[in-house]
C-alpha cells in the first residue's frame, strides 16, 4: 500500500502512525505510574515542609501560597493538638481521624518518623509525623487535591516533552529523507537523459550506497559511450574494407567486358581474383554482422599466425591486376 506513495508521504504516514502509536501505549502507562511518582512526591514535599515548620518555626498564615498544607502540634503530656496559622481547631481535631491510629503505634514504638495516605471524606490526605523531642510529635498534612496538581503539571510537561521530541525526530527524519529524494532525482534524470541518447552530468558528492550507485551510473555511461565508439570505429573500418574487394571486383569485372582478359590465363586469373575478393567481402560483412552483436559484450576473438610474405604478395598481385586492368 505505502508503496503506491513517494517517500515523503510514506514518511510522513509511518511517523504519524508511530506517534499516535506512541501516544496510546505511553499516555496510559504515565497516568498508571504517575501515582506512583506522584506519592514520592509528596511525601518530599511534606517533608521540605515540615523541615522547615519544625527548624525555622515556619507557620503559614490563611492566605500563604501553601495553604494546602497543614502542620499540627501534638503535645504528648498534655495529649493536645495545636494546630497551625491556617487550619483551625476544629478542622485540626477532625483531621486527627486519619492519622491518630498512626499517631498511637508511633509512640508506642517509640519512631522517629511514619509516612502514610489515608482517605478522608472521600479524599486522599497525605501526611507524615515527625517525633520532635520525647513529648512533641509535629504532623504535617496535605490534601490530594495538591497532588493533583502536581499530576496535572507533570502530566503535561511529559505531553510536551513528547510532543517536541516528536516534531524534533520528525523534522529530522524529514530532512534526512529529502537529502536521499535529491540525488535519487538526480540518478533518475541521468538515466532519462541516458535512455534518449542525451548528454547529462551527475554530480553526487556522497560516499553511501547512493554515492556508490551514482558512481556506478557514471561508470556504466561511460563504458556506453565507448562501447558506441569502438563500434563506429569498426563499421567505418569494415565499410572502408569493403571498397577495397568491390573496386576490385568491379575493375575485373570492365577488364573482361572490355576483352582485357584476352588469353584464357589471363581469364582465369581475372575469375580467380573476383571469386577471392567475393570471399574477402562475404567474411567482411559476417564481421559487419558480428560487430552489430557487440552489445552482448560476447565477441569471440579468434587469433591465428599470419605470414607477412603472403600477405604483401597478396596485396602486390592485387594492385598488379588493378594496373593490368587499366593498361598500365
Amino acid at each position: 500500500m505505502l508503496k503506491k506513495f513517494s517517500l515523503q508521504r510514506q514518511l510522513i504516514l509511518i511517523f504519524s502512525i508511530i506517534s499516535l502509536a506512541v501516544l496510546i501505549i505511553v499516555v496510559p502507562l504515565i497516568n498508571k505510574n504517575l501515582s506512583n511518582v506522584i506519592d514520592k512526591q509528596m511525601f518530599q514535599t511534606l517533608e521540605i515542609a515540615q523541615r522547615g515548620y519544625i527548624d525555622y518555626d515556619y507557620n503559614p498564615i490563611e492566605k500563604s501560597s501553601d495553604k494546602q498544607i497543614y502542620h499540627l502540634t501534638y503535645d504528648v503530656k498534655n495529649n493536645l493538638i495545636i494546630p497551625s496559622g491556617n487550619i483551625t481547631y476544629t478542622e485540626a481535631k477532625n483531621l486527627s481521624y486519619v492519622f491518630s491510629s498512626y499517631l498511637t503505634d508511633m509512640i508506642e514504638d517509640n519512631k522517629e518518623k511514619i509516612q502514610g495516605k489515608e482517605e478522608y471524606a472521600e479524599t486522599a490526605i497525605y501526611f507524615q509525623i515527625t517525633k520532635k523531642d520525647t513529648n512533641t510529635y509535629v504532623i504535617s498534612l496535605a490534601y490530594s487535591d495538591y497532588s493533583a496538581n502536581l499530576i496535572s503539571a507533570i502530566r503535561q510537561q511529559i505531553i510536551n516533552t513528547l510532543y517536541i521530541t516528536f516534531v524534533i525526530v520528525g523534522v529530522v527524519i524529514f530532512l534526512w529523507v529529502s537529502s536521499l529524494i535529491k540525488p535519487l532525482k538526480q540518478i533518475r534524470k541521468y538515466i532519462e537523459d541516458i535512455r534518449n541518447d542525451e548528454e547529462s552530468e551527475l554530480k553526487i558528492n556522497r560516499k553511501d550506497e547512493i554515492g556508490i550507485v551514482s558512481d556506478e551510473l557514471i561508470a556504466m555511461k561511460e563504458e556506453i559511450n565507448r562501447q558506441s565508439k569502438i563500434k563506429e570505429e569498426m563499421i567505418h573500418n569494415i565499410s572502408h574494407d569493403l571498397k577495397t574487394p568491390i573496386t576490385a571486383v568491379k575493375g575485373y569485372v570492365e577488364g573482361i567486358m572490355d576483352g582485357v582478359a584476352d588469353t584464357p590465363e589471363k581469364m582465369d586469373r581475372y575469375i580467380r581474383t573476383i571469386y577471392n575478393k567475393a570471399n574477402e567481402m562475404d567474411r567482411l560483412i559476417n564481421e559487419l554482422t558480428l560487430y552489430a552483436k557487440i552489445d552482448t559484450n560476447r565477441i569471440p576473438y579468434n587469433f591465428a599466425p599470419l605470414s607477412v610474405n603472403d600477405y604483401f604478395n597478396d596485396c602486390a598481385e592485387d594492385i598488379e591486376m588493378e594496373l593490368d586492368s587499366k593498361n598500365v
